[in-house]
C-alpha cells in the first residue's frame, strides 16, 4: 500500500461520494475519463492536491489535501468538479446525493487507514482481485490523476 507523506502541510480529507441514485454512471470509462478532467480542471481553479482515489460504477472514495491556511471548504471545490463533469456531460442531472461523507482526517494513522480503505475497496466490492489490478484508482496510477 502507498503510504503518506508527513512533512505535507495543509488539511487532508477523505470522502466518499455516491452517484445521485446509486446509477452505476462509472462503469463506463468515458464518465471515468470526463471526472478525471473535471478533477484537472477543478485542481487547477481551487487547488487541492488528489492524494488517493478509487472510483467504482456507483460510488468513489478518495483523499485530498488543501492547501495551508486554505479557508475555502471542500464543498466549494466538489461544487466545481460537479459542474465541470455536468458541462462535459451536457446534462444538469444531478451527479451525486445530496448526502455524502466528509472525513477531516486527524492523524498519520487515520490518513493510512483511509489511504488503505480506498486501494482495497475495489477487491472488497469483487471487482478485482488486488489493488494493482484496479484501472479507475490512483494506486499505481498517480500520475494520470496528477497531470
Amino acid at each position: 500500500m502507498q503510504s503518506v507523506n508527513p512533512s505535507v502541510t495543509g488539511t487532508a480529507y477523505f470522502f466518499t461520494m455516491t452517484t445521485h441514485q446509486r446509477k452505476p454512471i462509472f462503469d463506463q470509462p468515458d464518465n471515468v475519463i470526463h471526472l478525471r478532467q473535471a478533477f484537472h480542471y477543478a485542481m487547477q481553479i481551487k487547488p487541492f492536491n488528489l492524494e488517493a482515489i478509487s472510483i467504482l460504477s456507483d460510488h468513489l472514495h478518495c483523499i485530498w489535501r488543501t492547501p495551508f491556511k486554505d479557508t475555502e471548504t471542500p464543498n466549494e471545490r466538489w461544487k466545481l468538479i460537479n459542474q465541470l463533469y455536468q458541462q462535459q456531460q451536457q446534462t444538469t442531472a444531478p451527479l451525486w446525493q445530496a448526502k455524502n461523507w466528509l472525513h477531516e482526517i486527524e492523524n498519520l494513522q487515520d490518513y493510512q487507514n483511509h489511504l488503505d480503505y480506498i486501494q482495497l475497496n475495489p477487491i472488497k466490492q469483487g471487482y478485482v482481485d488486488t489493488a494493482r489490478a484496479w484501472p479507475f484508482s490512483s494506486f499505481d496510477n498517480q500520475s494520470q490523476w496528477q497531470q
